[in-house]
């Protein structure tokens, strides 16, 4: 049985304030290209299919065309929501859209109790579909006066008793979905044995550490939430990474999807699909006149989204402005050796970070138009903003 597995879609990602909707979508063009190429038996998707709670129209639009298009290749699809998600949103109607071989959670965890099984020459394969979870989602699905050995103190005891709950048949074929922070060691001090990047959230000291030895029963774990592609622990309990690159720690990475071929029990064979973005994110550094001489930039795709680190001495004055005529899609500068960074909203990165959204977008429109808003547009801008992000942000 040969599975495609992705996670991390983040569907509405913006990077310093610039959307990458138009590159997600070229991407998951590549993917569906991938699966009518390839015909796998099933396709998952294993949390942060979208980027926030509070789904913008064109990022709900976005993800409803890509599922539309997948499903019509044919193949069951196995969706599990994460950290990033509305549980509620992803699993809206799941028993209706299981009549188009379309697997979801539920939009409320009451604990992981039977399995989505597939069959294959080999017998059945069991998928067991587990959200991201905290404790306090676990102790609500399993009381502790009905489940008094159901441990939720820290996150690899709650996990632990989710599996523990499964009635998992070791002698079949067991697939696990699951977006947990997992890690191959857990305990203070110890190597985790994965790596992160700066576009994950992940909670201070390691508290939502889940070990990987909770998932020996299963055949293959698809693991979503880190943005690395690579293993926890062992080869068969991996994160697919993202399916494009969402921070410039990630400027190294190669973003693929993870192609699982399932034999006969304890056969499991690895594979990738490189996956090639519209733009490329990455680093580039040197003085201003070495980054700005034509035969140096020539030589570039300028197109690319750029952090660009400025070795000079002194900081140059408009250096940011002056850039993007050259390289339209910087998003960062920097100056190495110092804290000092630049965005496209002409902010340092802590500044943009700090800022109030409506002064943002009230400040862009004065410096594009030479006008301020009038009254009405104020009041329309805050409405569009409280519709937005639930009246939290505007």
């Amino acid at each position: 049985m040969k599975l495609f597995h992705l996670a991390d879609l983040h569907i509405g990602k913006q990077v310093h304030g610039v959307s990458l909707l138009p590159d997600q979508r070229y991407i998951l063009e590549q993917v569906l290209e991938a699966v009518k190429r390839q015909r796998p038996d099933a396709v998952l998707l294993c949390g942060d299919i979208y980027d926030k709670p509070q789904i913008a129209r064109e990022a709900e639009k976005l993800y409803d065309w890509f599922l539309t298009e997948l499903t019509a290749c044919g193949q069951p699809v196995l969706i599990i929501s994460g950290n990033h998600d509305s549980a509620a949103h992803v699993g809206y109607f799941s028993d209706l859209l299981k009549k188009n071989q379309l697997y979801t959670t539920a939009p409320e965890f009451t604990g992981v109790r039977e399995p989505v099984t597939l069959e294959d020459d080999h017998g059945p394969v069991h998928f067991w579909l587990m959200p991201f979870l905290k404790p306090v989602d676990v102790r609500a699905a399993y009381p502790e006066d009905e489940y008094p050995d159901v441990q939720t103190d820290s996150y690899h005891h709650a996990i632990g008793s989710v599996v523990a709950q499964m009635d998992v048949d070791p002698s079949e074929r067991n697939v696990l979905l699951a977006h947990q922070f997992v890690v191959k060691n857990v305990g203070a001090g110890e190597d985790p044995g994965v790596e992160k990047t700066d576009s994950e959230v992940l909670s201070i000291g390691g508290i939502d550490c889940v070990g990987a030895g909770l998932f020996d029963d299963f055949d293959y774990v698809a693991l979503g939430h880190l943005h690395r592609p690579q293993k926890a622990g062992q080869e068969t309990v991996r994160y697919s990474g993202t399916p494009l690159k969402y921070s410039f720690s990630e400027a190294n990475d190669r973003k693929s999807i993870t192609v699982v071929d399932l034999g006969p029990k304890g056969d499991v064979r690895l594979d990738t699909l490189p996956l090639t973005p519209l733009r490329d994110m990455r680093r580039m550094s040197g003085t201003f006149a070495e980054v700005t001489e034509r035969d140096y930039y020539e030589q570039q795709e300028r197109d690319d989204y750029l952090e660009i680190t400025l070795t000079d001495d002194a900081e140059v004055p408009g250096a940011f402005s002056k850039l993007r005529t050259i390289y339209p899609n910087l998003l960062s500068l920097r100056y190495a050796g110092t804290e000092r960074s630049f965005t496209p909203a002409g902010l340092s990165v802590k500044e943009l970070e700090e800022a109030d959204p409506f002064d943002l977008v009230s400040g862009f429109f004065r410096d594009q138009t030479g006008k301020d808003l009038r009254p009405e547009q104020e009041e329309l801008l805050k409405g569009l903003m409280t519709e937005l992000w639930g009246g939290d942000e505007a």
